[in-house]
Parts: C-alpha cells; sequence; structure tokens
C-alpha cells in the first residue's frame, strides 16, 4: 500500500488527537485515503530526522490517531508554512529525500504578477501593477481613480490598503484601522507611513461585478489530479461585507454561489463560468511550468461588470473551508481527494523508470 505523508504545521499536527485542528478537515483525508488504498502519515518538520531518513507523525488506526515512525514517504502534500531558518532547513532537506509537492508554498505577489507578464494572453488577464515606492504611487494616482496598495506578501486582506480620487480632488484612503478622505500629498505620506520598510505593491482597481453594491471574486480550486494534469476541483464566490474593500472571509465576506452572482450582475452565466475555468488553467498550466512541483492552488479570479476574468492572486495552500461555507460539500470532499489522487500518480511515476522529477 503506498504511503503519502500530509506535512502540517506544528500547531495543527499537535491537535490531531483532540479532533481540533481548525480549517483542516482530516476526515475528509481519511476518507479519500480509504477510497484509493492510500495510507497516510500526519507530519511535522520537528518530528523529521534527515540523518536516519526518517520521520515521526501519526496515522488513523480506526477512529483513533496512532504514533508512528516511519521511513520518509515517497510522496509529500505541503500542507504547511515553515518559521523560522531551523523549519525552513528542515524543509529543504525532506523535498531531496522525497516528492514534495507545493514545497515552497508562499510566493511575493509581484514577482508572480512580473512571471505571468510574460505570457501574452495571460498579460491581458492581468491588472497594471508596480511594486511600490512613492515615486511609483505618485504616478499611478495620475492614471488611476482607484488603487489597492497591498503586501508582497501575506495573506487574508490583512495590510491591505485602497485609495479613491474623489470629484473634489481630494482622495479617500481606506484600511482596517478606518477610511478618510484628505489631500493627495497627505495620502502620499499616510501610505507611506502604513507601508513602512515592508515590500508593497500598487494594483490598478478592477471595477468587479458587484452583489447589492458589495464587490465579489471568485475563488477556485486549481488541482493536478490522476492523470497528473491540471484541472478545476471547484469554485466559488466571495463577497466583500458592506463597506469593505477586501473580499476574504476571514475579513468578514460571504460566500455565495457564483451562478447566483453571475445572473445578480446579469451576466451570462455559461459563458462567464466557461471564462473563468479557462482563465484559471491557463494560469495553473503557465506557473506549473514556472514554479517547482506545483500541484494544488486556490486562484482569486475577478470579474469586471462587462464580464471579463482577472488575475487578482494565488494561494498555495488554500484553506478551502469556502466550499463549505457555500454548502458546495462535493467540492469540499474533492478539494481533499485531488491531491491524493495526484500523489497516488506520482509515487505510481515514480515507481516507473521513466518518470523525471
Amino acid at each position: 500500500m503506498t504511503t503519502v505523508g500530509i506535512l502540517l504545521d506544528h500547531r495543527v499536527y499537535l491537535r490531531l488527537q483532540s479532533g481540533r485542528t481548525g480549517n483542516e478537515r482530516m476526515e475528509l483525508y481519511h476518507k479519500a485515503a480509504r477510497r484509493l488504498g492510500l495510507k497516510l502519515i500526519y507530519m511535522c518538520l520537528s518530528g523529521t530526522n534527515l540523518r536516519r531518513r526518517e520521520v515521526r507523525g501519526f496515522v488513523r488506526m480506526g477512529n483513533r490517531y496512532i504514533r508512528s515512525t516511519q521511513a520518509i514517504p515517497g510522496v509529500i502534500h505541503n500542507r504547511s508554512f515553515p518559521h523560522g531558518r531551523l523549519e525552513r532547513i528542515r524543509l529543504r532537506g525532506l523535498a531531496q529525500y522525497s516528492y514534495m509537492f507545493n514545497a515552497q508554498n508562499r510566493y511575493s505577489k509581484y514577482s508572480i504578477h512580473r512571471l505571468l507578464q510574460q505570457d501574452p494572453w495571460l498579460s491581458q488577464h492581468l491588472p497594471t501593477s508596480q511594486s511600490y515606492s512613492r515615486h511609483n504611487l505618485r504616478r499611478m494616482m495620475r492614471f488611476y481613480d482607484t488603487l489597492f496598495i497591498k503586501p508582497q506578501r501575506g495573506s487574508i486582506g490583512r495590510g491591505i490598503m485602497r485609495i479613491q480620487r474623489r470629484k473634489s480632488g481630494l482622495w479617500t484612503i481606506q484600511s482596517s484601522s478606518g477610511s478618510y478622505t484628505i489631500s493627495k500629498k497627505a495620502i502620499l505620506y499616510k501610505v507611506q507611513r502604513k507601508v513602512g520598510s515592508r515590500q508593497y505593491m500598487i494594483q490598478e482597481a478592477i471595477n468587479l461585478a458587484s452583489y447589492y453594491g458589495r464587490p465579489y471574486d471568485i475563488r477556485v480550486s486549481v488541482q493536478r489530479g490522476q492523470s497528473g494534469k491540471w484541472q478545476i476541483t471547484g469554485m466559488v464566490g466571495k463577497v466583500a461585507r458592506k463597506g469593505s474593500h477586501v473580499t476574504n472571509v476571514a475579513k468578514g465576506g460571504t460566500v455565495k454561489r457564483c451562478e447566483m452572482l453571475f445572473r445578480h450582475s446579469r451576466l451570462p452565466v455559461h459563458t462567464t463560468r466557461a471564462r473563468v475555468i479557462r482563465a484559471s488553467l491557463q494560469f495553473a498550466n503557465f506557473l506549473g511550468r514556472k514554479l517547482y512541483r506545483l500541484g494544488d492552488l486556490g486562484l482569486d479570479i475577478g470579474i469586471n461588470e462587462e464580464g471579463k476574468a482577472y488575475f487578482i492572486e494565488m494561494n498555495c495552500r488554500d484553506q478551502r473551508y469556502s466550499f463549505a461555507k457555500a454548502g458546495l460539500n462535493r467540492a469540499f470532499y474533492r478539494a481533499y481527494e485531488t491531491p491524493l489522487r495526484y500523489a497516488a500518480y506520482i509515487a505510481r511515476r515514480r515507481r516507473g523508470a521513466s518518470f523525471i522529477a
């Protein structure tokens, strides 16, 4: 029986036995592994012994998790974010002895944007973006009435600011600390103060389609499956809370089925869905060729009022719970099963002489 490693953050790993694993639904991994005839070992970086090529982890036996020490599995799905130098060293070492997909799951948002610009078709589906500097912000404020200033690294909408030109010539800045309408000079000072020495990017604000006045985007789960090819596992809409500039569920956004949102926006449902699917697969295929051992993505795709799809950002550790919140239980389960199908595919290929990592 093929053994697949699921590499977890230390905090989630410690909660396995209590069942309080937050957004990680281990029972879905277990259900998928039984259906696929796989054996899983749940691991964390602190339990690796690279010298002995062993890992200490948990295996599921009935309804219990039992501690087990085993050889490093041949395939590992990385669901962890390494913290600190020691964990990063262990992650790199572990990836040398196993085919670990999504081994690197943190990328600069701007570096991904620059990468996607290399493809002529994909570049048409990107908002105009620049790395942050006071000079670049001043220049983009001349050409765009609304801009986002966002951290190049970060998640769940933390640190994102939106600035918008008013008819009076003043600008409104909106952030987690509130909303202010001030002069252009004051905006430049305010943004610089919030950015400090951290890496940010400036991005044109797409005129997103809205639901009762609240903008929305689409979270698309794109994963490699049993054939090794990218496929769409599920799609769900994320609607910003009233008055907010971010759609993240962790920041008060709500989830809705895509079909409902498209109808509300008077967009043709089948055509718009097909556009999102095509763009998502194109983005995943391109990134899969450029980035090391990528197999599991959550893409945020914006739709403007004409139904054109835009790339907003990618997540290499998609939390998946948006599907459950929207009642899309089949997609929620498949988001756990599909990476295991890919792991089984990799394991078969590694046993064959033709496999090339």
